[in-house]
């Protein structure tokens, strides 16, 4: 299990959607039953529950192997933040 620290964003464009974007849009919307996430959307924004966000950061973990602490997240739980943490931890 890789657990992750810290990880500042990368910031992408709307068509250029990564595929650690893509999979966590999928399941986001899987989770909160709906379409059209985009990696800039950010999940509180969108009026997720605590409950169905710790039920997509566990179907991160399942399919990424990356566990969060909390503290890399901070304000920012959007897409795009999720993705480069992700990323960043599967590189290090």
């Amino acid at each position: 299990m890789t657990e992750v620290m810290s990880a500042s964003p990368a910031p992408s464009s709307a068509g250029d959607v990564t595929s650690t974007e893509q999979e966590i849009i999928r399941i986001s919307e899987e989770v909160l039953q709906r379409d059209g996430i985009k990696p800039e959307d950010d999940l509180f924004d969108l009026g997720v529950t605590s409950l169905a966000f710790i039920r997509i950061l566990v179907r991160i973990h399942e399919k990424f192997g990356v566990a969060f602490t909390g503290a890399e997240l901070g304000d920012d739980a959007s897409i795009a933040h999720l993705s480069a943490t992700v990323d960043e931890a599967r590189t290090a």
